[in-house]
C-alpha cells in the first residue's frame, strides 16, 4: 500500500472493497446494458470485489439480456440494483472504485479522488472512454493485490516452464505460427508434425483445422473478441474451453485481462497462462523473461515471444495483411473457416466506439510492431522468419519461402515442414557468463526466494523445498541499479522471486541449471 493510500485512509476511512456506478441511471437501457457488463467483468469468488451496486431512479427497470451480449458463468448476487438515491453519494465516497456510466459533476469527480476513490469513465458512447479496453482490467488493477498477482503469475510461470521443458526435450528446429488470414485455408498443403506451432484467436472453431496442426500453445488477448462481453467473445470461449480440455495445449494470453478466465472458465485454468506487458521491446526467450512485449497484435504480443523461445527457423501462415482479392472486414480479410462471421456484428452493438477507434491507427501501430520484432530478431538473435504463402504485411511481403526449400514432401503430398532446416548447423553455446545474487528469507508463514541474476545463455532457477522440486523462480523484476551496474548483459529485468507457503521449518535450495547442468546452487535451512 502506497503512503498516500495510508494516509487518506486515515483521513477518510478504510474503503469498501465495492464498485459503485455513478450518476443514477435514468435510462432501462443503460442500467441494463451496464448490469451485465457487470456480470461477466466483476466476479465475485477470488477476488476482494464484495458488491457492485448500480443505483436507479423509480421509473427505470432491469430488461432481458441482450441478444449480442454473453451471460456470466459464475454466481452475480453481489451484484445489485438500488433505488435509495439519497444514499448514493455516500456509496460512492466509500467505494473503492466509482464507474462513470455518462457525464456527471467534474467536482463530484474530483472530491471522490481527494478521498482515495479510484474513479474510471466507461461511458459507451464516448469516444475517450475506450469502455471496452477499460472494463477488462478493473479487477485485475483494483481488486488483485501485489502479493495475489505475483502468486498467478508464478503460477502462470511455473506451467509455462513445464511445458516449456518438455517441448524442448524434442530438439525441434522448426517454429510454426498461424493467424486467421485467408491463405491459412491452405494448411492442409503442409506437414506440421515435429514442429512447435501455436495458434491464435478464432481457428479455435475449426476442429478439423486444430487436430492437422496440433499446436502447443493457443494465443488470443483481444479485450473486445475474446476476452469482453460480447456474445462473440462467448462463443470463442465456449471453443477455447472445448479444445485446451480435449488436447495438451495451453493458453497464453495477458495478465490483467485473462485474469477473468480464471475466474469465470475455472474448468480450464490449470491450462491458462497469463503474464504481462512490460517491455517495449520483442521478448526471445519467456523462460527467461517471464513478461510480454509491449507491441500491438497477438501476433507481435503472445506469438512470437512463445515461438522465439524455442525455435529460430519461424514459418508463418494466416498472416496475410490486408487481400486483394477478398472483403477486408476489420483491417485484414479471414479465412473462411477461422472467424465468427455471423458475429462480428454483436462485438460492434456492445462496444460501439471500439470500431472508431481501431480504425484511428491500429493498422499501422500494427505493421510498425511486426517490423520491430522481424528487423530485432533476424539482427540481434539470428531469427529466421519465412511465410509458407504471399503476405502482405510490409514486414513479411518479401520472406516467402524460396522454391529451393520445398524439397521433401509426404505421401500425401504435403510439404514436410521440419525437415527444411535439417542441414542447417547450430552454432556453439559458450559456457554461461553467469552473474547472481539470491537470498533466502522466512517473513512469517512464508519464505522468499528474491534477487537476481543475469546470464549470457538460458537457464532456470530451479527451488527445492526439503530436498523436493518445488517450482521455478520468475525473473521479470525491474532492477534499474544492477542493469547499470551490468550493462554488458542488457537486462533490464534481472530481477527474481518464488514465494513458499511454509509455516514450518524447511529446507530450502535455489540452483541455477542450463541444460540439466547445476551452475550454482545454495541451501539453507530456515
Amino acid at each position: 500500500m502506497g503512503i498516500r493510500t495510508s494516509i487518506k485512509e486515515l483521513i477518510y476511512g478504510k474503503k469498501e472493497a465495492s464498485i459503485v456506478y455513478y450518476p443514477a441511471f435514468d435510462s432501462s437501457e443503460e442500467l441494463t446494458s451496464h448490469y451485465y457488463r457487470a456480470c461477466w467483468y466483476f466476479p465475485a469468488q477470488d477476488n476482494e470485489c464484495k458488491a457492485v451496486y448500480l443505483y436507479r431512479k423509480s421509473d427505470v427497470v432491469l430488461l432481458d439480456r441482450p441478444e449480442y451480449m454473453g451471460k456470466s458463468n459464475v454466481p452475480t448476487d453481489h451484484i445489485m440494483i438500488k433505488t435509495e438515491l439519497s444514499k448514493l453519494k455516500r456509496a460512492a465516497e466509500n467505494a473503492k472504485l466509482v464507474l462513470l456510466w455518462n457525464k456527471c459533476d467534474d467536482g463530484f469527480a474530483d472530491v471522490l479522488k481527494q478521498r482515495g476513490v479510484a474513479v474510471v469513465n466507461v461511458a459507451t458512447n464516448d469516444e475517450t472512454a475506450a469502455e471496452y479496453g477499460r472494463y477488462c482490467d478493473l479487477i485485475w488493477r483494483y481488486f488483485k493485490s501485489d502479493k495475489d498477482k505475483k502468486q498467478i503469475i508464478q503460477n502462470s510461470y511455473n506451467l509455462f516452464a513445464k511445458r516449456a521443458a518438455e517441448i524442448k526435450k524434442k530438439n525441434w528446429k522448426t517454429g510454426c505460427v498461424f493467424g486467421t488470414g485467408p491463405s491459412l485455408e491452405t494448411a492442409k498443403e503442409f506437414d506440421f508434425t515435429n514442429c512447435v506451432s501455436v495458434v491464435c484467436n478464432s481457428i479455435v472453431q475449426n476442429k478439423d483445422l486444430l487436430a492437422h496442426i496440433n499446436p502447443q500453445f493457443v494465443t488470443a488477448g483481444d479485450v473486445v473478441s475474446h476476452l469482453g462481453v460480447s456474445l462473440y467473445a462467448e462463443v470463442f470461449r465456449r471453443d477455447l474451453t472445448e479444445y485446451l480440455k480435449n488436447s495438451e495445449a495451453y493458453y497464453l494470453t495477458t495478465a490483467p485481462f485473462g485474469y477473468l478466465l480464471l475466474e469465470q472458465c475455472p474448468e480450464i485454468a490449470h491450462k491458462v497462462i497469463l503474464v504481462e506487458q512490460q517491455t517495449d521491446e520483442q521478448n526471445f526467450d519467456l523462460t527467461q523473461l517471464f513478461c510480454l512485449p509491449k507491441l500491438d497484435s497477438t501476433f507481435n504480443i503472445h506469438m512470437l515471444p512463445i515461438i522465439h523461445t524455442f525455435c529460430d527457423n519461424i514459418l508463418i501462415l494466416g498472416c496475410d495483411g490486408k487481400s486483394k482479392t477478398r472483403n477486408n472486414e476489420d483491417f485484414w480479410a479471414h479465412a473462411q473457416e477461422a472467424q465468427y462471421f455471423d458475429l462480428v456484428d454483436t462485438g460492434h452493438k456492445c462496444h460501439p466506439t471500439f470500431d472508431i477507434n481501431r480504425k484511428k491507427n491500429t493498422y499501422d501501430r500494427y505493421q510498425d510492431s511486426v517490423i520491430h520484432s522481424v528487423v530485432e530478431g533476424q539482427k540481434r538473435h539470428g531469427k529466421r522468419y519465412y511465410t509458407l504463402q504471399q503476405s502482405y504485411i510490409d514486414a513479411l511481403e518479401d520472406k516467402r519461402l524460396p522454391d529451393e526449400l520445398r524439397k521433401n514432401f509426404n505421401e500425401q503430398g504435403q510439404l514436410i515442414l521440419s525437415e527444411i532446416f535439417e542441414d542447417i548447423s547450430e552454432a556453439k553455446t559458450e559456457k554461461e557468463i553467469l552473474k547472481e545474487n539470491i537470498s533466502i528469507t522466512r517473513n512469517e508463514n512464508e519464505v522468499l526466494v528474491s534477487g537476481w541474476v543475469l546470464a549470457k545463455n538460458t537457464c532456470m532457477i530451479e527451488i527445492y523445498v526439503d530436498n523436493k522440486f518445488s517450482g521455478y523462480a520468475v525473473r521479470n523484476l525491474k532492477r534499474p541499479d544492477i542493469y547499470k551496474k551490468f550493462p554488458e548483459y542488457g537486462q533490464m529485468f534481472g530481477g527474481i522471486y518464488y514465494n513458499i507457503n511454509c509455516a514450518d521449518p524447511a529446507i530450502v535450495t535455489w540452483k541455477i541449471v542450463e541444460n540439466g547442468e547445476v551452475l550454482e546452487e545454495l541451501t539453507k535451512k530456515i
